[in-house]
Parts: C-alpha cells; sequence; structure tokens
C-alpha cells in the first residue's frame, strides 16, 4: 500500500521534530541551565559588593573572606577589614549606582 502525500509529510515531520528541533531544544536547554549554574556562581561571589548597604558587617566579612582566600593571589588578607571600613566609608556618601561608585573609586585612586 502506499503512502499518501499527507502520511510522507507527517512522517517527514515528526523525522524532524524528533531528529532536529528536540535535540536543538534540548541542547539549548541545557546550555542555559549551565549559564545559569555559571552565573549564580559569579553572584554567589561577588554579588555582595553590588549591595554593601544591605549587608550586615557579619555577613560581609564572611563573604569578604570567601572571596579573600578564593582569589588569595590578588586579594591581601586585609581586604576583609578594608572592605568593612569601605562599607562604612561609602555609606557617608550617596551613590546611586554602580558606575558612580567605580568613578568614584577611580577619581580617588581607592
Amino acid at each position: 500500500e502506499r503512502a499518501t502525500t499527507s502520511e510522507v509529510e507527517q512522517s517527514a515531520r515528526h523525522k524532524f521534530s524528533t531528529s532536529v528541533f528536540l535535540v536543538v531544544v534540548d541542547r539549548l536547554l541545557a546550555e542555559m541551565d549551565r549559564r545559569y549554574a555559571a552565573y549564580d556562581n559569579l553572584n554567589n561571589t561577588f554579588g555582595f559588593l553590588n549591595n554593601l548597604s544591605n549587608v550586615t558587617a557579619q555577613e560581609l566579612r564572611n563573604r569578604a573572606s570567601n572571596l579573600q582566600r578564593k582569589y588569595s593571589a590578588d586579594l591581601e588578607m586585609d581586604f576583609v577589614e578594608e572592605i568593612v571600613q569601605f562599607k562604612d566609608f561609602i555609606q557617608s556618601r550617596s551613590f546611586t549606582s554602580a558606575p558612580l561608585l567605580l568613578q568614584f573609586i577611580r577619581e580617588k585612586n581607592l
């Protein structure tokens, strides 16, 4: 018995769906999961720096200490206390955004 044109089209669509489309969607989802995990890791490592004014001194010390240990070749041991002092320093000024804070840091060579 010969397949009708409609059956051939359905078969081709099904084959495309299972062998191409679903594979691509699966790959995209896996890649998005991988990237989400990478961004989540970055946020866990550095995120507290974007929100210094809302972090308690103890949490700031803990997070800064973890950061210092992770990047010990780049950050000295006194980084932890420096970031706590920096938090107090910037709270006495009004920075409305991270770029303004960065500009201030660069201008003052901090």
